[in-house]
């Protein structure tokens, strides 16, 4: 498959896990979905490091590690400030809340945050793995 294939696809789970974030306490059927669905993007996103594994693509490789640590730092601030919005107007809670799912993506997505966090953190980690290592002079 593709780069770009991978790519598309990668994006495109993630856009699909952000919209799902919004529905609210979902039960049943459409539970077990969102719980599966938030597994999803970490598929792809690992074939493209396989990819990039392969071809000795290192730029892909750091690509994949940056967003993996941007979205696990947005996803620790926003957590923080949607904490500290227990003190602001409702307002700001809600504008907190909404820009967490997005930015926390596929974390809201399946109700039991740790899926994303731990998907986010085994993709980062295999990332740094995969890179060279520099070599001390």
């Amino acid at each position: 498959m593709s780069k770009r294939k991978l790519v598309l696809i990668w994006y495109s789970l993630l856009l699909v896990c952000a919209i799902m974030g919004f529905i609210p306490e979902p039960d049943g059927l459409l539970k077990f979905l969102c719980v599966a669905l938030s597994i999803t993007p970490f598929i792809p996103a690992g074939l493209l490091l396989k990819w990039a594994k392969d071809r000795k693509d290192h730029r892909t490789i750091r690509q994949v590690r940056n967003i993996s640590i941007i979205s696990l730092s947005v996803t620790m601030v926003l957590f923080c400030l949607n904490v500290v919005s227990v003190l602001m107007s409702e307002l700001w809670g809600t504008i907190f809340y909404v820009l967490l799912v997005i930015g926390s993506t596929p974390m809201i997505c399946a109700q039991y945050w740790v899926i994303g966090l731990f998907g986010w953190a085994c993709l980062m980690w295999s990332a740094i793995t995969l890179l060279p290592r520099k070599k001390k002079s």
